[in-house]
């Protein structure tokens, strides 16, 4: 659903407007995706190592956040990455590029960086499990590195963004159902959330589980449960938002219709979302519920492709609008609650103010009479 930057892009420009910020965040070494992201141009030599938690169930690898890492394999030709301004984004600049790698033994490598207008070189130094290096000292409208004797350092990406705002990044993988999350260590993502700061993990699938020939789902909900668990743990006092399955069409005979295992995966979702107190966006719903893929699709101007299952660019900015209003609406009420329970406290504290100054008057007063009742007793004897 979100391949290619898809609903995010346009979800990252309605924050980004109301709330400020600017940049399309976190952009990995390389992407399968690359080529159709119109939020920023991504290409790379095809000569990276890549490792990912979708094609390996193996924690050995040392996965980035968006569950990849990434190794120079090639020392004899260049290995490179160019990153800039997409369609998307009309020419807009790179914002504040900064490197993530990790660890390694091999203190020999380097970046050349080259801009518009400069070529320089910069030494890596892979001390800790995350390392950040500024590659320009202000923003740019295009980025290409080539890196260096660089073999064992481990590459996650390049974070484009600004210290203020909002920054949205989108970690799609093809054919991901959420359950390889598991795989992220618990340590390596605590030193990405001391860089990143995450406030809230969104998490949309569910597409890629359906059509396996069952309508139970129980087993989702439980795996899912750990992947809530997981993320806690590893991103701690970050929040989490589960976003549900949107509608998806099946043929059944001659005619298309809600796919019959939509509604019960959507049911799984919503109880690992009750039962471990996540924020829940019921998008099946919000797009219409039950038959309305089929009314995206064929209805004109179409919104959703032919496979009844994908949005094209025209649906995913309205299923964007739509989640923008979900979270910003929440976002409206939580401050109201918030400040109307302030205010409560502050009136409970001015009332426990009065009265605990009505009672010092009492026992003020109380003792002024028992000090004259005293004198008048001595006055008598």
């Amino acid at each position: 659903m979100t391949d290619g930057d898809m609903i995010v892009q346009d979800l990252r420009k309605l924050f980004q407007s109301k709330y400020g910020g600017r940049g399309v965040g976190f952009v990995p070494i390389t992407s399968e995706s690359a080529s159709s992201r119109g939020s920023i141009t991504h290409k790379f030599s095809r000569n990276w190592e890549i490792y990912s938690y979708m094609k390996s169930y193996d924690t050995i690898y040392p996965y980035g956040v968006s569950g990849q890492v990434f190794y120079q394999k090639d020392t004899i030709n260049a290995t490179t990455l160019h990153l800039s301004s997409g369609l998307y984004a009309k020419g807009g600049l790179l914002q504040n590029p900064e490197l993530y790698y990790g660890k390694s033994k091999n203190f020999n490598g380097k970046v050349r960086v080259k801009t518009i207008s400069d070529t320089f070189e910069l030494n890596l130094e892979p001390i800790k499990s995350v390392n950040r290096l500024k590659l320009t000292q202000n923003s740019t409208k295009n980025l290409d590195l080539e890196f260096i004797e660089a073999d064992s350092i481990p590459f996650y990406g390049v974070n484009l963004d600004l210290p203020y705002g909002v920054q949205i990044d989108n970690y799609s993988n093809r054919g991901n159902s959420g359950l390889p999350i598991t795989q992220l260590n618990t340590q390596l993502m605590h030193a990405f959330q001391n860089a990143l700061d995450y406030d809230l993990i969104i998490l949309h699938y569910g597409t890629n589980v359906l059509g396996r020939g069952s309508y139970e789902y129980g087993w989702y909900q439980s795996r899912m449960t750990r992947v809530v668990d997981h993320l806690r743990n590893a991103f701690p006092n970050t929040s989490i938002l589960v976003i549900s399955i949107a509608d998806k069409a099946s043929k059944y005979e001659t005619e298309m219709h809600t796919d019959s295992a939509v509604t019960h995966l959507l049911a799984s979702q919503k109880a690992y979302a009750n039962n471990k107190k996540t924020g829940f966006v019921n998008l099946f719903q919000l797009m219409g519920g039950d038959g309305s893929m089929i009314e995206w699709v064929e209805q004109q101007p179409e919104r959703a492709n032919k496979d009844y299952t994908h949005f094209n660019h025209r649906g995913a900015k309205e299923i964007a609008q739509m989640i923008y209003n979900q979270i910003d609406a929440g976002f409206d009420r939580y401050i109201t609650e918030r400040e109307e329970a302030e205010a409560r406290k502050e009136y409970r504290r001015v009332q426990d103010s009065i009265q605990y100054a009505e009672k010092l008057k009492e026992q003020k007063i109380e003792e002024e009479l028992r000090q004259k009742k005293d004198t008048t007793h001595v006055s008598e004897d």
